[in-house]
């Protein structure tokens, strides 16, 4: 890995059930100095985004 690839390297993924709305849980991210990072993806199971956090740790929240 070159080190301009490493910079960008994160720390495992980490899963997060969302209590309320997906939407309000992904605006709150943006309000915090986090990014989200995908689309809303529906699977069977609920609904689920990518983010990262302000340091740029990967998080997914999810929704069901």
């Amino acid at each position: 890995m070159r080190a301009s690839q490493a910079q960008k390297a994160t720390a495992r993924q980490f899963y997060l059930a969302c209590p309320d709305k997906l939407e309000d849980a992904l605006s709150r991210v943006k309000d915090a100095g986090g990014k989200v990072v995908s689309e809303v993806i529906s699977i069977p199971a609920g609904r689920f985004a990518y983010c990262l956090d302000p340091d740029g740790n990967s998080v997914s929240l999810f929704s069901y």
